[in-house]
């Protein structure tokens, strides 16, 4: 079962690490001191979010109302990444980039930022692979009743996308290869058959479970105040 996410009210964590845990072979150490290591180009995202702020009744609350419905690593949850900053804005008519802190500046609240990033994976997948092709679509913004059109920009080795609940990283931009459409290398691989899906750089997630079982306790001071540490793994 997929249970919701901390409410983000709750879920401010004061640092947060997302990476991917590889996963290589070796056939040991020569007598000379070296030693062959393969990568196997798989692995699993890990994410560890700590300094998570306790200070009310109704924090307090979501908390436990979250903890207790994964049922240790029984369930699984949809870790957002937090990638708005990051991610590949479009720019309108006068070159200006359309990103979270445009927004910021009172066009409209933080929290209320929409996705205007139109992207997707290009073409057909069986699953396992780790070059593809993404599509950056143009899109469009209202404001004030008024809709500008939107240029997209290209993605960048180091963004953050997801598709199907399943997070992944662009390793490297290879080329160009159409009329906004760009051949990347992404780790982890895809992992599963898919065609043309959309997919998502402004609030990427991955489906992923607590790392053990009673990593997700916690303790209040005076019954009230707290700060929460929280790590999971992809599920």
């Amino acid at each position: 079962m997929i249970v919701p996410f901390l409410d983000a009210s709750v879920f401010r964590p004061a640092v947060m690490d997302a990476w991917i845990d590889a996963r290589s072979i070796s056939g040991g150490v020569t007598v000379t001191g070296d030693e062959q290591v393969i990568g196997l180009g798989m692995g699993l995202w890990r994410v560890t979010a700590a300094g998570i702020p306790i200070k009310t009744r109704a924090d307090a609350l979501e908390y436990r109302r979250f903890v207790a419905a994964l049922d240790g690593r029984a369930n699984t949850t949809l870790v957002p990444f937090l990638e708005k900053g990051r991610a590949p804005w479009g720019k309108d008519a006068h070159g200006r980039t359309i990103s979270m802190s445009f927004f910021s500046r009172g066009w409209l609240a933080a929290g209320e930022v929409p996705n205007l990033i139109s992207a997707s994976l290009s073409g057909s997948y069986t699953g396992q692979q780790a070059a593809v092709t993404i599509q950056m679509s143009p899109s469009t913004v209202t404001m004030f009743g008024t809709a500008y059109p939107l240029t997209p920009s290209a993605p960048s080795a180091g963004n953050v996308f997801s598709v199907n609940n399943r997070a992944h990283i662009i390793s490297q931009v290879a080329a160009e290869v159409g009329a906004n459409l760009y051949s990347v290398l992404i780790r982890p691989p895809l992992k599963e058959a898919m065609t043309d899906p959309p997919i998502d750089f402004v609030n990427p997630v991955c489906e992923m479970r607590l790392a053990t079982d009673e990593q997700a306790r916690f303790a209040l001071q005076g019954l009230r105040l707290g700060s929460m540490a929280l790590e999971f793994i992809e599920a």
